[in-house]
């Protein structure tokens, strides 16, 4: 765990770029296909990853729907499970951060500051769910 985050009281916090959120185990096609793809995707990922961490939640939003179109360039027959696992885990992270800004934007303690990055979360989320 320690190596993945850097705590300090100056820098914040900081993920580690060397560990990208979405590997590959076991390809059939030993990654020849979809390594481009992949990393494009993780550099996206990555991004949304830093946005949140420093609460630019309008850009965490884009980098990841970013990522999540980019899924849509793996089409060989062979990685289409490959890539439906990317949308999933991109989806997942999106609903994270939905699920982040809901309860910042509502209840008594509701800030109107996180009322547009939840209203864009909550249309992006839809528009993912209806491509998948």
């Amino acid at each position: 765990m320690k190596a993945q985050f850097s705590l300090t009281e100056k820098e914040g916090i900081h993920v580690d770029d060397r560990q990208a959120k979405i590997e590959m185990v076991n390809c059939p096609l030993d990654k020849v296909l979809c390594v481009e793809h992949l990393s494009v995707i993780n550099k996206y990922y990555g991004e949304s990853n830093e946005y949140h961490l420093k609460k630019d939640y309008q850009r965490s939003i884009e980098a990841l729907k970013l990522a999540f179109n980019s899924t849509y360039k793996i089409n060989n027959s062979s990685c289409l499970k490959c890539a439906e696992l990317f949308r999933s885990t991109i989806i997942s992270s999106l609903e994270n951060i939905h699920l982040d800004l809901e309860r910042m934007s509502t209840g008594m303690f509701k800030s109107k500051r996180f009322q547009s990055s939840f209203e864009l979360a909550a249309l992006v989320l839809d528009e993912f769910k209806k491509k998948k």
